[in-house]
């Protein structure tokens, strides 16, 4: 399961998974130097990471949807 970062607040990070529900982690829990936008993952330790790969394309794919709606 997959998890996008909406917000990053003082102690808590809000989340949305891919079906659209809402989950909050503690950033205590989470990995260090994320940002909104980046997409979460639990490894199979059940430790929460960033997933480099799918924050690399989920940026690319905003970033083409951005464009195509500002022509």
């Amino acid at each position: 399961m997959y998890f996008s970062i909406d917000q990053i607040g003082k102690d808590h990070i809000e989340c949305e998974n891919d079906d659209g529900e809402i989950y909050y982690f503690k950033i205590k829990d989470a990995p260090q130097n994320i940002r909104e936008g980046d997409i979460l993952k639990y490894d199979k330790n059940g430790k929460i990471i960033k997933d480099e790969y799918k924050t690399k394309k989920m940026k690319e794919k905003i970033k083409i949807v951005f464009n195509k709606l500002s022509k």
